[in-house]
């Protein structure tokens, strides 16, 4: 928080592209009890293919990451 998430110097499709090639998970999802995931960054699909749906939402919550970068 506080601080920018995209570098502002970049074109439109460099930003468009940098949240899927960042080096942190970033995830959104629905409230379900059983999660439907809708976007997964590639870091969080390669954790998401290590953990699982579950774990990877566990570790999210509990570590803060993700969800909102």
């Amino acid at each position: 928080m506080g601080r920018e998430r995209v570098d502002p110097r970049m074109s439109d499709g460099e930003a468009a592209r940098s949240p899927f090639h960042a080096r942190f998970a970033l995830v959104s999802h629905d409230a379900a009890l059983d999660p439907v995931f809708d976007y997964s960054n590639r870091t969080a699909l390669d954790l998401r293919h290590e953990l699982g749906n579950y774990r990877l939402l566990a570790f999210a919550l509990m570590d803060g990451i993700g969800l909102a970068g």
